[in-house]
């Protein structure tokens, strides 16, 4: 359980513009895209598990991401070929979606295809990924400015409103949470 959740925050701003530093890099070594690829599921993680510990409003942890996804070609899709990513999907044929930030943390810890995507001046533009539970259905893109409004978004969240209710079947309780903004 999180306790104080101020320095798991800190860290996501801190990787927000870690991000943005990197949206701008040219040069690629193999070190930076591991720690790129490292930086990606860390934060993710860490955002559900302030989720998870009630320490994000129910406002940020349902919010809707805006995606782009990839209609499956072929299936079988093996952590043997899973890098052969135009032959499994049409990259082409990208329609745009919107699923939870829940949604998104889900498929971004358990990523069975993980790929940064760069445009053509060689700038990194976003990331494509795929769950091992999704991996033969769709393949997900998020752009790279939507994970650093995420980031921003999550590390400057700190709910000031919460509601328990005891539920008998949980034997737990419910818990809701939002940020009220003062007038």
């Amino acid at each position: 359980m999180i306790w104080d959740s101020v320095y798991w925050k800190n860290d996501l701003l801190r990787m927000a513009k870690e991000m943005t530093r990197k949206k701008n890099m040219l040069i690629w070594r193999d070190r930076s895209f591991a720690k790129f690829e490292k930086d990606i599921f860390y934060t993710f993680f860490a955002i559900r598990k302030l989720a998870e510990a009630n320490k994000l409003s129910d406002d940020t942890v349902s919010m809707a991401i805006k995606l782009r996804i990839c209609p499956p070609k072929l299936s079988n899709v093996t952590n043997s070929n899973w890098h052969n990513i135009e032959r499994f999907f049409y990259l082409n044929r990208r329609e745009d979606g919107e699923k939870t930030l829940k949604f998104v943390c889900d498929q971004m810890i358990h990523s069975y295809i993980f790929c940064p995507v760069f445009d053509e001046n060689n700038m990194l533009e976003g990331v494509l990924f795929s769950s091992d539970f999704q991996r033969n259905k769709k393949l997900f893109f998020v752009d790279i400015d939507t994970v650093i409004t995420i980031l921003n978004i999550c590390g400057n969240d700190f709910p000031n409103k919460v509601v328990k209710t005891y539920d008998e079947k949980k034997k737990d309780f419910v818990i809701s949470s939002r940020m009220i903004k003062e007038p």
